[in-house]
C-alpha cells in the first residue's frame, strides 16, 4: 500500500490518498478474509482518494464467469464481492486492450 498526498491536485489542498495492489487468492475463504481486510485498512487510514489496483479473482455478474457455471458458492461469492464494491465505495472499471485467457494445467502450456 502505498499512502501518500497527491499535490496541486487543481489548484486545491494536498488529497491524502491510498494506492493499494492486490492479487486475490483463489481459495474462496481466503478471499473474504483479504475483503474484509481491505475494508478495515480503508476505514483505519480515512483517505480521501482509494484506489485498488486489483485482480480480485472475482465477478460481478453471472455473465462475466466464462467456461464455468453458476453455482451457489460462486452466487454467494457474487454476493459478497458486490458488497465489497458497495461498501468500500468502488469502481469496477471496464477492462481494455486485449481479453485474459487462463490455460488449464492439464493442457501443458
Amino acid at each position: 500500500m502505498i499512502l501518500g498526498e497527491l499535490l496541486n491536485v487543481g489548484g486545491k489542498q494536498p488529497v491524502y490518498t491510498a494506492i493499494i495492489n492486490v492479487f486475490s487468492p483463489c481459495l474462496i475463504s481466503e478471499k473474504y478474509q483479504l475483503w474484509e481486510e481491505i475494508g478495515q485498512v480503508k476505514e483505519q487510514q480515512n483517505c480521501q482518494v482509494w484506489c485498488i489496483i486489483s485482480d480480485f479473482n472475482a465477478v460481478r455478474f453471472a455473465n462475466e464467469r466464462k467456461g464455468s457455471r453458476l453455482t451457489n458458492q460462486n452466487s454467494g461469492e457474487m454476493i459478497k464481492f458486490n458488497d465489497l464494491t458497495e461498501q468500500n465505495e468502488l469502481f469496477d472499471l471496464p477492462a481494455v486492450g486485449r481479453k485474459i485467457y487462463v490455460v488449464p494445467t492439464k493442457w501443458n502450456v
